[in-house]
This record gives C-alpha cells, sequence and structure tokens, in this order.
C-alpha cells in the first residue's frame, strides 16, 4: 500500500485512538514485518492495550526498529514481560506531549521494507 496524503493518514491515524504514550524498540536480533505482527499482537494482548506501530530501517544499518503508539500508558518491564524482548530493547517510552507524534511515527511509511500496522 503506498500512502498518497501523509499528513492525512496521520490525522487518521490520530483520530482512530486516544493515544497516551509512545514507545521506541529497537532489539538485538532483525526484525521482519511478520515477526513484528506477533511482536506487537502479543503486546497487545497480553496487556490489553492498542497498538499501532510502524518498522522503519536504521540508518546505515540492516538493522530495524519499531515506533509505537498506545492507547494506556505502559512501564518497560510490562513491555519486556509482554514481549519477552531484552530490557535494553526499550529505547524510548514517554506520554505523548505533542499531536504530531504520529507524523514522526509515519514519517518513513512509502519507503521500502517499511511495515505498519493496527493491533
Amino acid at each position: 500500500m503506498r500512502v498518497t496524503d501523509i499528513e492525512e493518514y496521520a490525522y487518521g491515524i490520530a483520530q482512530m485512538s486516544n493515544w497516551k504514550s509512545t514507545i521506541t524498540i529497537r532489539p538485538s536480533y532483525k526484525l521482519k514485518p511478520h515477526t513484528s505482527d506477533r511482536l506487537m499482537q502479543r503486546l497487545a494482548e497480553r496487556l490489553r492495550v492498542q497498538v499501532f506501530y510502524t518498522m522503519e530501517r536504521d540508518r546505515n544499518d540492516s538493522m530495524y526498529h519499531l515506533h509505537l503508539l498506545l492507547n494506556k500508558h505502559i512501564a518497560n518491564q510490562q513491555v519486556c514481560k509482554a514481549t519477552g524482548l531484552n530490557p535494553k530493547a526499550v529505547k524510548y517510552n514517554e506520554p505523548i506531549r505533542k499531536p504530531q507524534i504520529t507524523s514522526y511515527i509515519i514519517k518513513n511509511i512509502n519507503r521500502e521494507n517499511s511495515h505498519h500496522n493496527l493491533f
């Protein structure tokens, strides 16, 4: 899928839920779309949280990281316990302070090897 109007898409995602926090996850292993989906589905089901996420490639590297929007505030240790990730994988976990965060999270949505989903 190719998004033609990024700002409109970002606005639509922002309206989907009452997003409360944003998290960045960078595991020590290489992510793929299907493994990222399983990881986020596990997080959503175990913590009963709605998750929108994007997977994007790291700069100058073949590794990937995830940007998440959640409709609850979740502590790092809860994220790690629900997903089985090492605590070092959670790089950023903050309440949403600016509504433009959605635009930042989907900034690479049209690039090759980008992936996104909602759980």
